[in-house]
């Protein structure tokens, strides 16, 4: 019966695998038949028609050259914005080496002339751009270089996770590049935090994504964080929390400790005769028990002679004290 389980699992495996290699011999070869239509189009003269066809190309199969095209048809077709927005990718395109992301710098600028041009960076960087009004869909992610055909003032509305939006009126003109730095306050909670043993280490590790936050009394950015908590001899233990915007959340996590590595120790004495481990009775003589690794404290009764005796991993240790002067040994 596992043997058909498993098997029946390597089967949709490979039927998996399958699908998906399809799929993507299916978009490679849905991008070759668009590229090829907008060639043909693009050397005729047919500038919007090879646009559209090279858009079509370059969503089944996003790559720099296609998007090159897209942006020559659009500049030839009279589509300046598209044509700079899509030099303005490959100019932050790393993957590109410096001659062509320095042409597509070149190209993005001379089209610059053209349109009014905003440049907007963000503290953090990374925050989505809505341009007047977020109904009208996003317009870039900072930093960027963002197209407009005419001159006016623009309202540019930036938003990042876990952050409050910020937002600035910009005055913009044709053929110039004008600048905006906006900087989103973070959105914070408090965290109270219990811990054991106190000196475990706690990490926050956002369920979105983004920077660790070492775990601390005080503020935290807002979001939920998986936190994990972790010290030398102890066992890591996990949580989930989510922090509220104005709110004190606690966190509450206790760590078991590890089980300590173990040895024999066996002690012999007069027959009967009380026996005492740290201080503790483990029966009488003669006696064998599992203690933890280190030196141990060995004697008969309450007010025998104490003697140490060290124990190993995984070794016995034994101790006589049928004599005056015991004698130890490990094996």
């Amino acid at each position: 019966m596992r043997r058909a389980a498993a098997g029946s699992a390597a089967g949709v495996l490979v039927a998996l695998i399958a699908t998906a290699s399809a799929l993507a011999d299916s978009s490679a070869a849905e991008g070759r038949f668009y590229f090829q239509r907008a060639s043909e189009a693009y050397a005729r003269g047919r500038y919007a028609a090879a646009l559209d066809a090279f858009l079509l190309a370059h969503e089944a199969t996003p790559n720099p050259r296609t998007l090159f095209n897209v942006a020559r048809s659009a500049e030839r077709a009279g589509e300046t914005v598209l044509a700079y927005s899509s030099f303005e990718v490959l100019a932050g395109d790393e993957g590109l080496d410096a001659a062509q992301r320095a042409d597509a710098i070149e190209r993005r600028d001379a089209l610059g002339t053209e349109l009014a041009v905003l440049r907007v960076v963000t503290d953090p960087p990374g925050a989505t751009l809505f341009l007047d009004r977020r109904d009208r869909g996003v317009s870039g992610v900072s930093p960027v270089r963002l197209p407009l055909r005419a001159a006016g003032t623009v309202r540019v509305i930036a938003e990042h996770p876990g952050h409050r939006r910020a937002e600035r009126e910009v005055a913009v003109a044709i053929g110039a590049v004008a600048e905006v730095q906006l900087t989103l306050e973070p959105r914070v909670g408090a965290l109270a935090l219990a811990v054991e043993p106190a000196q475990a280490r706690v990490e926050l590790r956002p369920v979105e994504g983004g920077p660790t936050v070492f775990a601390r009394e005080g503020s935290i950015p807002v979001g939920v964080y998986r936190a994990v908590a972790t010290a030398p001899e102890y066992r890591e233990a996990r949580a989930e929390v989510r922090v509220r915007e104005g709110e004190t959340t606690e966190l509450r996590l206790t760590l078991a400790p590890l089980p300590r590595p173990t040895g024999r120790l066996l002690v012999n004495g007069p027959a009967g005769t009380e026996v005492r481990v740290d201080g503790r009775v483990v029966g009488t003589a003669p006696v064998g028990l599992s203690v933890a690794v280190g030196t141990h404290v060995v004697q008969l009764g309450s007010s025998g002679r104490e003697h140490a005796v060290e124990v190993r991993e995984e070794t016995r240790a034994y101790v006589d004290l049928r004599e005056a002067a015991p004698t130890t040994s490990s094996r």
